[in-house]
């Protein structure tokens, strides 16, 4: 290799050995690189390779690029409109394995099977292809991301996001003859919309895939297998029906997909919704003991298990308008009912309720828990507070009511309002005057008389 300037590494077209560091990157690739059969590749952790060209990272021999959560390896084009032509491990050595590796740009064309896996084309197998991330990859045929033939990695806690397959097969992957493969913990969103299908299962294998989540509009194509404690979005089919345990049909809830953020949010389904097998240790605490669905499981950038209160059963309201309970009379007590709901993954534990002024006050002693003396809402339920406004005075009456509990994302206060009323009689007419009757006849004037 030649340098070029202080931080960079220029790599021309041939054989590639030995160890690329962190110190010489970024690695400047100028035409299509092998690693031999008899060779071996360590790529350091933040290393970043730029491709100045359409140009092929071929791996026959052992290739090791192992980055860290923090420190992740990058594998992208100086062009976005020329690409890379993708990472082609073909019957590379078994120890290979690609962790925390972040793949953009790959664009896999030509003849076949050149124009298969945008950004990994795998035949043969290698040890994992775990914690990295396929986005904005495209082929002209087969796997706009991904291609494996025959390989059965440790596939696991993947992203794939605006990938594309020129076929519609397998935006993200497409892949067959890989046999005892398992999908694990993947993310598949936001990939090409056109018709096709973000995964594509051929030549009569079976789809295996645990504690993913799958939200793209044209969903995938498979040929039934084992599918279990997976989100798969699809609101007009009936795709769950053959599927197995703990899976599940809703929208995943991701921060912002529009700008690549597919972490999830404190209110989201797929928050502690993996097989209780899973591994969830490396998630922050509190975690729920149960690790979340998806590329994001068991990492450090899990979402956390919490209680989330809300006002309503389908979205995070917190800030209800003002509890209005009108006119009402003296020492007459009144009772509206606001509904608390549970949208986390604990249980809502409600200690007290805290009015600031004395005319209002709820039902919270009856319905509170008889052990705890809490009012206890578990995850995805509703607990229906029974407000009672019982005016002592003619007047309005302004107050709020503060609810007391473990979810450490707010500290809600009602706003609550009324006017004590005491009855008014009025009477009209107050003077009757009846004409003049014979005896036995009668006459009727009607008597208001109004509060």
């Amino acid at each position: 290799p030649s340098y070029d300037g202080l931080n960079s590494t220029t790599i021309p077209a041939g054989d590639v050995y030995g160890t690329w560091t962190k110190e010489e990157s970024p690695y400047l690739i100028e035409g299509t690189i092998t690693v031999p059969e008899d060779s071996s590749l360590i790529i350091e952790a933040g290393v970043e390779i730029i491709f100045q060209g359409n140009y092929q990272f071929i791996v026959n021999g052992r290739l090791e690029a192992v980055g860290t959560a923090d420190d992740s390896i990058r594998f992208t084009a100086a062009n976005s409109l020329e690409g890379w032509g993708g990472l082609r491990m073909i019957y590379p050595s078994v120890s290979s394995k690609l962790e925390y590796c972040q793949f953009t740009l790959g664009w896999a064309q030509g003849e076949w099977p050149n124009n298969c896996g945008g950004a990994l084309y795998m035949e043969g197998s290698i040890n994992a292809v775990k914690h990295c991330s396929f986005i904005e990859n495209w082929a002209d045929l087969l796997g706009g991301a991904v291609f494996l033939w025959g390989a059965t990695p440790e596939f696991s806690y993947n992203l794939f996001s605006k990938n594309k397959a020129g076929s519609g097969d397998g935006h993200a992957i497409y892949m067959g003859e890989n046999e005892e493969l398992v999908l694990n913990h993947l993310t598949v969103a936001g990939n090409d919309l056109t018709p096709g299908y973000g995964i594509t299962v051929a030549n009569g294998d079976f789809l295996v895939m645990k504690n993913s989540i799958l939200k793209d509009s044209s969903d995938f194509d498979f040929i039934p297998g084992d599918i279990t404690y997976s989100c798969i979005f699809d609101e007009d089919s009936d795709t769950l029906n053959f599927m197995g345990t703990g899976n599940i049909n809703s929208d995943p809830k991701f921060i912002d997909p529009d700008n690549l953020d597919y972490h999830l949010e404190l209110n989201s389904p797929c928050v502690d919704a993996a097989s209780p097998n899973s591994p969830y240790s490396n998630e922050p605490e509190p975690n729920g003991t149960r690790a979340n669905m998806g590329a994001y499981g068991n990492s450090i950038y899990a979402t956390q298990s919490k209680p989330l209160l809300s006002f309503s059963a389908d979205s995070l309201v917190v800030d209800p308008d003002t509890v209005n309970f009108g006119l009402q009379k003296v020492d007459t007590p009144d009772t509206l009912n606001l509904n608390l709901s549970n949208l986390g993954r604990q249980t809502i534990e409600i200690s007290a309720l805290n009015f600031s002024e004395t005319q209002f006050s709820s039902n919270f002693d009856s319905i509170a828990d008889s052990t705890t003396g809490m009012v206890l809402i578990p995850p995805d339920s509703t607990v229906a507070i029974g407000l009672i406004f019982n005016p002592a005075t003619v007047d309005s009456v302004e107050g709020t009511m503060t609810i007391e509990d473990n979810d450490p994302t707010s500290d809600p206060v009602v706003p609550l309002f009324g006017i004590g009323v005491r009855p008014i009689i009025k009477i009209e007419p107050m003077t009757f005057v009846f004409d003049t009757l014979a005896v036995g006849e009668a006459e009727t004037q009607p008597l208001y008389i109004t509060n």
